[in-house]
């Protein structure tokens, strides 16, 4: 894969709606109003979201090691924050 590919799957965001659609399932979820189709939706949108992430990173990975610097300076390079995905915290019980 070329850098401006890399680029490209590093710069892409994650769809609007589904981040609108998760942001909204959360609060439902910390409201404890949450049905169980709800829940499971959830859980499909939580994995999609991390599996943009970790594509995300494995792009982060190969572009880092095309140029010939770590993935850190890399980050700091493109100013890409650290993936921390706290916002995406997910907890596999409905309590």
């Amino acid at each position: 894969m070329e850098e401006a590919q890399l680029l490209h799957k590093i710069n892409q965001g994650i769809d609007p709606e589904l981040r609108a659609q998760y942001q909204t399932l959360r609060a439902k979820k910390e409201a404890e109003t949450l049905t169980d189709a709800e829940y499971n939706t959830l859980i499909q949108l939580s994995n999609t979201i991390e599996q943009f992430g970790a594509q995300r990173l494995e792009a982060l990975a190969k572009l880092a090691q095309l140029r010939q610097v770590s993935l850190s300076e890399l980050m700091e390079t493109l100013s890409v924050a650290n993936c921390k995905h706290k916002r995406f915290k997910l907890q596999t019980s409905q309590n």
